[in-house]
C-alpha cells in the first residue's frame, strides 16, 4: 500500500485558509486545494495528484516549493518550466494559414520555408511537432483548376440568398430553384477501379470509338426534390433553350431559377433565348463544386466503365437504368443536393412581402440571411 503523503507545516493553516478566500483562480484553488490535501496526511501523493489532474512529479515540485518557500511561492510559480517556442506569433499564425490552404505537400517544404521566412531552423521531427499542433494532417487535396477565384466563389456561397432576394421576382407565382449542368457520354470505353483478387492481374475491355451524346441534368433544390434528365446529340444554346423548356414544363405555373456554370453554349442572364418564366443565376467560373449536378456525372461514368457498348442507343439505355430513381425517388435527388452543400427553402405563394419569398441557404458554416429583412441588408 502506497503511504501517505504528509506535508506538516501547521504554521501554514491560516494563511491557506486566507488565500484560500482571496485567490478565486481556477490555477491557484488547484494548487491550494493539493496543499490541504497534503497537510491533512490522509492522502497519498498520486491520490493528491489525481484530485489535482496534474502529474505526481508536479505536485511533489509543488510541496517542495511549499517546504522551502512558502505558500505565495507556490502561487506565483510559472506553470511550466520549458524552453520557450522557437516559433513566435506571426510564424504560427503564418504556418496555420498556410496549413488551411494546402500550401506545402512535404515537411521538407514546410522546414524551407521557415528558415527563409521567419529564420527558423529546425529539423523535421520539429517540424512534424508544430504542425501536429496546429492541427495539420495529411490530406488528398480536392481538384480545382487554376484560374479558380477563390474568393469570388466564397463570395457566391455567402450572397446566394440575398441575390436570390434581388431578382425581384413575380410575388403571386411559385418559385422553383434547379441546379443544371451536362455530362458527355461515348463509345471510347474508359477504366475505372473493379474488384479483384491479390496478386491477380484484372482486365477491362477497350474500344477507341469517336461517337457520343451529351445528357443535361437539372436537379431541383429543395421543394419537391424532383429531376429532370434529357438526352441531345450535341450542345448548344438552342439545345440549353430546348432544355430549359423542359425544366419549365415541369410546373409551367411556377417561376424557375436555374443555377449553372457560364459554359459558351449556356444561355446568360437576360438572353433572347431564355424561355418565359425562367431566370439565370450564373456560378462562379471555374468552381464544379458548388453545382451538386455535377455529382449526376459520377453516377454516370460508374454506369458505363469497364464496359465496350455497340452504339449510344446501347449505352443510354444502360444510364436512364442508372438515372431512373433520380426520377421517382425525392430523396435520392435531395441526397445529391445535399443539406451541408445548398439546401434552399422556398415559399412564393403570398403577396406579402415578407412572406412571398422566405428563403433559407446553407452552404458549409457560412451564415446566410434567412429572411428578405436580412438579405437586403
Amino acid at each position: 500500500m502506497a503511504k501517505r503523503f504528509r506535508l506538516g507545516k501547521p504554521e501554514l493553516a491560516e494563511e491557506l485558509a486566507v488565500l484560500s478566500r482571496q485567490k478565486t483562480a481556477p490555477r491557484d484553488q488547484q494548487r491550494l486545494t493539493a496543499v490541504r490535501m497534503a497537510m491533512s496526511g490522509q492522502f497519498t501523493l498520486g491520490q493528491i495528484a489525481a484530485a489535482s489532474g496534474r502529474a505526481r512529479s508536479a505536485v511533489g515540485e509543488w510541496m517542495r516549493v511549499v517546504r522551502t518557500e512558502g505558500l505565495v511561492a507556490l502561487l506565483g510559480r510559472h506553470q511550466g518550466r520549458g524552453r520557450k517556442s522557437a516559433l513566435g506569433v506571426k510564424a504560427l499564425k503564418e504556418l496555420r494559414k498556410g496549413l488551411a490552404r494546402g500550401r506545402w505537400a512535404r515537411l521538407g517544404d514546410i522546414r524551407q520555408w521557415l528558415a527563409q521566412r521567419h529564420g527558423v531552423h529546425m529539423g523535421e521531427g520539429g517540424v512534424a511537432y508544430h504542425v501536429g499542433k496546429r492541427g495539420g494532417v495529411r490530406r488528398v487535396p480536392r481538384r480545382a483548376h487554376q484560374r479558380r477565384r477563390h474568393q469570388e466563389s466564397e463570395q457566391f456561397k455567402r450572397a446566394l440568398a440575398r441575390r436570390l432576394w434581388c431578382l425581384k421576382l413575380p410575388r403571386e407565382r411559385p418559385v422553383r430553384v434547379w441546379f443544371a449542368d451536362e455530362h458527355r457520354y461515348g463509345l471510347i470505353a474508359h477504366q475505372r477501379r473493379h474488384w479483384g483478387l491479390r496478386r491477380c492481374r484484372t482486365h477491362a475491355a477497350y474500344r477507341t470509338r469517336y461517337e457520343w451524346g451529351y445528357l443535361a441534368t437539372a436537379l431541383e433544390g429543395g421543394g419537391a426534390g424532383r429531376a429532370v434528365q434529357v438526352f441531345f446529340d450535341g450542345v448548344s444554346q438552342e439545345v440549353t433553350r430546348v432544355f430549359y423548356e423542359q425544366v419549365r414544363a415541369v410546373e409551367p405555373d411556377a417561376h424557375h431559377v436555374i443555377i449553372a456554370d457560364q459554359a459558351g453554349f449556356h444561355l446568360p442572364p437576360g438572353h433572347a433565348l431564355l424561355p418565359p418564366g425562367v431566370t439565370v443565376v450564373p456560378l462562379p467560373p471555374y468552381s464544379p463544386e458548388l453545382n451538386p449536378a455535377e455529382h449526376v456525372g459520377q453516377l454516370l461514368r460508374t454506369a458505363t466503365a469497364n464496359r465496350v457498348f455497340g452504339n449510344l442507343a446501347e449505352m443510354e439505355r444502360v444510364i436512364e437504368k442508372e438515372m431512373a430513381p433520380l426520377w421517382t425517388d425525392a430523396a435520392r435527388v435531395r441526397s445529391l443536393v445535399g443539406d451541408n452543400a445548398v439546401h434552399t427553402q422556398v415559399n412564393a405563394s403570398s403577396k406579402n412581402r415578407t412572406s412571398f419569398f422566405q428563403l433559407r441557404v446553407v452552404l458549409g458554416r457560412d451564415g446566410i440571411p434567412a429572411s428578405p429583412e436580412d438579405a437586403s441588408g
